[in-house]
C-alpha cells in the first residue's frame, strides 16, 4: 500500500507593526503676571484699593502668545451699593502678547465696594483680579488731603526726615536713613486706629510690590510712623499706604537713591 504524502502548506501571515503619529497645535499663551495699579507721576504702583476719583489700571503680562492671541478684560462691580451684583461695567481687548495695560474710568465718582476684572485669553477665563473702592479722601501723591467737617480723615500727610527734632518734607532718602511718615488727622477720637502699610514697589533685589511692614497707631491727631533697617535700604521706589479704621485713605510714594 502506497503511503500518500500530503503536503500541508501553511501560509504565514506576518504581522506588520505600525503607528499613527498624531499632532495638534494649541495656544500656549498664559498670564505671567496681573495686578491692579495706581498711576503715580507717570509710573504704575501696585494697589488693591482705589479712591472714588481714581482710574482703575490692570497691568497684565501675557507670555507665549502668538500674534493673533486675544486677551480680554471684563470689569465688574462685584458687590457695590445700588448696583446689581457682578454688573459688567466695561469690556476691552488686546491683540498679541507681552505687557499690556487695561483701564477703566468714570465721569462720576466710583461707588464704594468690591470690584474685579476677569481676564480671558482666547475666550477662556484665566485669572480674576479683585480690588475695592474705599470711601473718603486720599492722601494722594501730592502729599495732602482734606476731610469734610465732622468726619475722621487725613488733613495732611507727608514723608519726612527729622532735622533738629523738626520734620522736614522729603520725597527721597539716602540708603542709611529712617523713613518717617507724618499724618495729621481731622476729627480723630480716642479709639481711632491709623495703619501705615510700607511697601517696596520697585527696589533692587526685592520682588516687586513686596510688603515690608504694617504698623498701627491709635487715638492721636498727629501721628508719626517710622521704618528703619539694620542694613542699607535697597535703591528704588517705595510707598506707604494709610488706612483709618481699616478704610483706605491714600498713599505716599518716595525713593531711596
Amino acid at each position: 500500500m502506497r503511503i500518500k504524502r500530503i503536503a500541508i502548506l501553511f501560509s504565514v501571515f506576518m504581522l506588520l507593526s505600525f503607528s499613527i503619529a498624531c499632532s495638534f497645535s494649541a495656544s500656549t499663551a498664559n498670564i505671567k503676571e496681573a495686578y491692579m495699579a495706581h498711576e503715580v507721576n507717570g509710573e504704575a504702583q501696585a494697589t488693591t484699593s482705589y479712591m472714588p476719583d481714581e482710574v482703575f489700571y490692570c497691568l497684565v503680562t501675557v507670555a507665549n502668545a502668538p500674534d493673533d492671541t486675544i486677551t480680554k478684560a471684563v470689569w465688574k462691580a462685584v458687590d457695590v451699593e445700588d448696583i446689581e451684583p457682578n454688573f459688567v461695567i466695561l469690556e476691552s481687548e488686546y491683540k498679541g502678547g507681552g505687557e499690556m495695560t487695561f483701564q477703566a474710568s468714570n465721569d462720576n465718582p466710583w461707588p464704594a465696594g468690591k470690584y474685579a476684572v476677569d481676564l480671558y485669553i482666547d475666550d477662556k477665563l484665566k485669572e480674576t483680579v479683585e480690588f475695592s473702592v474705599a470711601e473718603g479722601a486720599a492722601a494722594g501723591s501730592d502729599n495732602s488731603s482734606s476731610a469734610s467737617a465732622g468726619e475722621i480723615g487725613v488733613d495732611s500727610a507727608y514723608m519726612a526726615r527729622f532735622v533738629d527734632d523738626e520734620p522736614e518734607k522729603v520725597t527721597s532718602y539716602a540708603d542709611d536713613e529712617v523713613f518717617y511718615c507724618v499724618v495729621q488727622l481731622t476729627g480723630a477720637e480716642s479709639d481711632t486706629k491709623v495703619t501705615a502699610v510700607w511697601t517696596a514697589v520697585d527696589a533692587e533685589g526685592i520682588e516687586a510690590n513686596t510688603a515690608i511692614e504694617s504698623v498701627d497707631m491709635v487715638g492721636e491727631e498727629l501721628m508719626t510712623f517710622n521704618l528703619s533697617n539694620s542694613s542699607a535700604w535697597p535703591k528704588g521706589s517705595y510707598m506707604v499706604e494709610i488706612y483709618i479704621n481699616d478704610a483706605y485713605q491714600g498713599y505716599l510714594d518716595f525713593t531711596v537713591e
